[in-house]
């Protein structure tokens, strides 16, 4: 094994030809704070396109610390990467190197199958200056950043492709577009919102997901809620029962009296606040003598 001598660039180039990987990651890490790190150019640069993803990640964070243009082609290279933080890196590196040239090549990573890759994309493009020229540009950005807010003020939105990201593997995202769709009262949301309600295995989530069906609201959410009530898993009924409390529909009075004596404590309990809801909007909308 060659002696790492952390203030020797020779010694450190050489320990990048050990076989362990796990050596050669520690060592593009201590090049990365090397004084004479540009001599290490070629060797780091070599290394986006190592076997190990460990080692490919590090390979992209050093070369954003040692910030030379001569990496700019491999990294836009690495922004294709299957790793998701050899992806990121290689972003950040860009940025670090003030490669403004490679905006058109990272502005697609706002699509990027991960979160934090299209969050780290949108961070670097601010960064150097970019500014959406299209509306589809401009919903990504804010999509990436979660800007759910923002959004909401477009003005216009692509309802498809907002819905696209309903299926996105993060959770918060989901939560985020969720919620977006149902203060934007979109219609043809209702259908994949319950399908995903009823199907989530978390139950942040599926909170987020029936408050934003009653939000939409309508005589299809009603429906769809009323057939979640029934539902035999008590969290769902209880999360369609807030729901239909939430939408103050009177026809769904009836289906809820018939739920309490369901065999839950906590679905009985919002029953009772639901039908509260309920009666209490029907007195504030009935016009004194």
């Amino acid at each position: 094994m060659v002696e790492i001598r952390e203030d020797d660039i020779n010694a450190l180039i050489a320990s990048l030809h050990e076989k362990d990987d796990a050596v050669k990651i520690y060592t593009l890490g201590i090049i990365a704070d090397n004084s004479k790190r540009d001599q290490a150019i070629d060797e780091v640069i070599a290394f986006l396109s190592y076997p190990n993803e460990d080692v490919r990640a590090q390979a992209a964070k050093t070369l954003g610390k040692i910030g030379s243009r001569k990496a700019i082609d491999s990294l836009v290279i690495s922004l294709h990467d299957s790793a998701e933080e050899v992806r990121l890196y290689a972003i950040t590196a860009l940025g670090r190197i003030e490669a403004y040239e490679a905006i058109p090549f990272i502005e697609p990573s706002l699509k990027d199958d991960s979160s934090k890759v299209r969050n780290e994309a949108a961070l670097i493009l601010d960064f150097l200056g970019w500014k959406p020229e299209t509306l589809e540009g401009e919903l990504l950005f804010y999509i990436a950043r979660f800007k759910w807010d923002e959004i909401i003020e477009l003005e216009k939105v692509d309802e498809d492709l907002l819905l696209q990201f309903l299926y996105d593997a993060d959770c918060e995202v989901v939560k985020g577009v969720a919620e977006t769709l149902g203060k934007m009262k979109v219609e043809k949301a209702i259908q994949p919102l319950f399908d995903l309600f009823m199907s989530a295995d978390n139950k942040d989530l599926q909170v987020s997901l029936s408050q934003a069906i009653a939000l939409i609201g309508g005589e299809k959410a009603l429906d769809l809620l009323l057939v979640a009530s029934i539902d035999e898993n008590w969290f769902i009924r209880k999360c369609a029962v807030d729901a239909l409390g939430e939408m103050k529909n009177l026809l769904a009075l009836n289906p809820l009296f018939d739920m309490m004596k369901d065999d839950n404590l906590y679905v009985r309990k919002s029953v009772m606040k639901a039908i509260q809801k309920i009666r209490d909007s029907v007195r504030r909308n009935v016009p004194e003598n």
